[in-house]
């Protein structure tokens, strides 16, 4: 009879913590799942709230503007100084989109990198 009792337990013990370790693994892999998605969806929050800021920024931008003084000035004939000035403008507009498309390019890459990671350390 102290044999049944025992293996009894040990069958009992043995399912209990065979339940409990299959509960387990799958909390922590629910945990992991929760995890990536939150880091894949702040991620993409993240893009988002960029490009949108870099689609303003590039919107209120002067070249708009510049180009249209710059198209006027020569029809106006406007003086050198002035046409000077409008050109040193357009430049820096050019140069400051070329800024701002790195920066968009660079986050893209660092969010690629980025989700690769999350995706790789939970799959």
């Amino acid at each position: 009879e102290r044999r049944s009792e025992s293996s009894e337990k040990r069958k009992f013990s043995t399912d209990f913590f065979t339940a409990l370790n299959t509960l387990e693994r799958k909390s922590k892999w629910k945990r992991k799942l929760k995890h990536m998605k939150n880091v894949m969806i702040d991620t993409l929050y993240g893009v988002e709230a960029d490009i949108g800021q870099l689609e303003k920024q590039i919107e209120g931008s002067d070249v708009q503007r510049y180009y249209r003084e710059a198209s006027k000035a020569e029809k106006e004939k406007l003086p050198q100084a002035d046409k000077d000035l409008i050109k040193q403008a357009l430049w820096r507009s050019v140069i400051q989109l070329s800024v701002n498309l790195q920066k968009e390019k660079k986050l893209h890459q660092e969010t690629r990198v980025k989700l690769a990671s999350v995706v790789g350390a939970n799959a």
